[in-house]
């Protein structure tokens, strides 16, 4: 299969690990940035956070 032949395929930004616990922290940091959101906070703030 490939990625045009996906109909309800969504494109959400390609980001990389800052260490190798961040993971979910990136994931967010994707779908802020799908949804165009203006508060660019950094990956250690987010990480604190969460």
């Amino acid at each position: 299969m490939r990625v045009e032949d996906v109909p309800d395929l969504i494109h959400v930004p390609r980001l990389r690990l800052g260490s190798t616990f961040t993971c979910g922290v990136t994931a967010l940091q994707s779908v802020r940035y799908y949804y165009d959101s203006q508060d660019e906070s950094r990956e250690d703030d987010l990480a604190k956070l969460l």
